[in-house]
């Protein structure tokens, strides 16, 4: 198998091949999510309620520790999966910062038409 230039394997990580005849082929663009700070009493004052962040590629501005608890979660719907609430699936997911969860994140899908809704109608998990 002949090696793939560092330009394939950056397109690889940035698309989605929906032809694997080839290399080469067609490539999709991979989802973007848009993070929300719903509500907030960080204590080192990086978070604010309403900051938003989308994310492509890389990690955005947000505190370690918070990105380490969604990680998971926005890479599943970069690459196009649902995740389960309840007895559903939703494209969107909401998380507390694991200090005392004083920080809620909202992340959800964008740019997306197929979206998929919880069972009950709603758009995905809410914290009260």
């Amino acid at each position: 198998m002949p090696r793939r230039s560092c330009a394939v394997i950056c397109w690889r990580r940035r698309y989605k091949q929906t032809d694997l005849s080839g290399v080469y082929g067609e490539f999709k663009r991979v989802n973007q999510v848009k993070l929300t700070i719903t509500k907030s009493a960080c204590r080192a004052g990086i978070h604010r309620p309403g900051q938003a962040f989308i994310v492509g590629d890389i990690c955005p501005p947000i505190c370690h520790e918070l990105w380490q608890c969604i990680y998971p979660s926005v890479y599943a719907l970069l690459n196009g999966a649902s995740l389960e609430v309840g007895e559903g699936r939703a494209s969107c997911f909401e998380v507390r910062c694991p200090d005392q969860g004083r920080v809620l994140i909202r992340g959800e899908v964008i740019g997306c038409e197929d979206q998929v809704k919880g069972t009950s109608g709603q758009d995905g998990p809410s914290f009260k």
